[in-house]
């Protein structure tokens, strides 16, 4: 097994991240940028994130991908039980 340094990678990576660039980088056609503003109202940690709903049986089962999870804390089991409603 090959024993490499933290420094040696280091140094590598530098080396061949110059030589990339230096082979492929290519200059913009224009020096103006294109790019739109940013909608402020915009949550893109949401945006960017999947979503799934699922419901909780009265046995505090979840079912997903086929397999069913089954919550075994007795105080959060209580507690959803008697909130009976659906989570996402």
């Amino acid at each position: 097994m090959v024993s490499v340094t933290m420094t040696r990678l280091i140094e590598y990576l530098l080396a061949f991240i110059l030589d990339y660039n230096r082979r492929f980088a290519v200059m913009p056609a224009s020096s103006l940028d294109f790019h739109r503003p940013l909608d402020a109202t915009l949550d893109l940690d949401f945006l960017f994130s999947i979503h799934d709903s699922r419901k909780i049986t009265p046995t505090l089962q979840i079912h997903y991908a086929g397999i069913s999870y089954q919550n075994h804390d007795q105080t959060s089991s209580l507690l959803l039980r008697q909130a009976g409603r659906s989570y996402a």
